[in-house]
């Protein structure tokens, strides 16, 4: 029951307030592939496509590599490179560069996961100045059959983005799923978003369906 407590406190800390124009459908899509190096060591492929304007239009591809590190139990580190392209489909294109580290550090206690995502991020877009962005991501995971040859499970997660053009937070994610294995090396997690951007005088709400595949050998 205490992992209730860290459930409530995840839902609470989210942006409230009207919407500043109709709110946008947007469908994402994301693939990961991990390759077992060795105990501790792991290749990580990535791939993301975001489609937006009430799922028409993909206006981000992306692409990360990254090597995952255990350091601990509790602790893993993903340092990665990745390249985007935005706004695919107009004369607008651009592209920007990222590198990028992840800090996961979490457990398991009996059917509960508590776990605290941060992603240190530099953006570096084409013809414009780079800069530096934090992701920081707690979220906690309630296994609902263990012993199901699926091992559905249920999570909610709740990310603040910050990057150091602003003074404050700018863009909230909170996001609830239902994570399970489909085969022997496949799992996926169906979710539904709330994206909340910060405008100047209030909060804009995008709704997002979404699918994460991820393949594990």
């Amino acid at each position: 029951m205490k992992y209730l407590h860290w459930l409530v406190l995840i839902l609470a800390i989210a942006p409230a307030g009207a919407i500043g124009q109709d709110s946008d459908q947007e469908m994402w899509l994301d693939q990961a592939f991990t390759f077992r190096l060795n105990r501790k060591t792991s290749l990580r492929l990535l791939a993301f496509e975001r489609f937006d304007k009430n799922i028409t239009d993909l206006f981000i591809s992306d692409i990360q590599v990254g090597v995952g590190y255990q350091a601990l139990p509790w602790l893993a580190v993903t340092p990665s490179y990745g390249h985007a392209w935005n706004n695919t489909s107009n004369a607008n294109a651009s592209y920007e560069n990222r590198t990028a580290a992840e800090i996961i550090v979490g457990t398991i206690v009996n059917r509960w996961r508590p776990v605290v995502r941060t992603h240190l991020e530099g953006k570096y877009l084409k013809d414009q100045r780079g800069f530096f962005r934090l992701r920081l991501r707690p979220g906690i995971q309630y296994a609902l059959r263990p012993s199901s040859r699926f091992a559905p499970a249920f999570m909610v997660e709740n990310e603040f983005i910050f990057d150091n053009r602003a003074l404050h937070y700018k863009r909230n994610r909170i996001r609830a799923g239902v994570p399970f294995r489909a085969a022997e090396h496949l799992s996926l997690t169906p979710y539904f978003m709330v994206e909340s951007t910060k405008l100047p005088t209030l909060w804009d709400h995008d709704k997002i369906l979404g699918l994460t595949m991820s393949w594990d050998y």
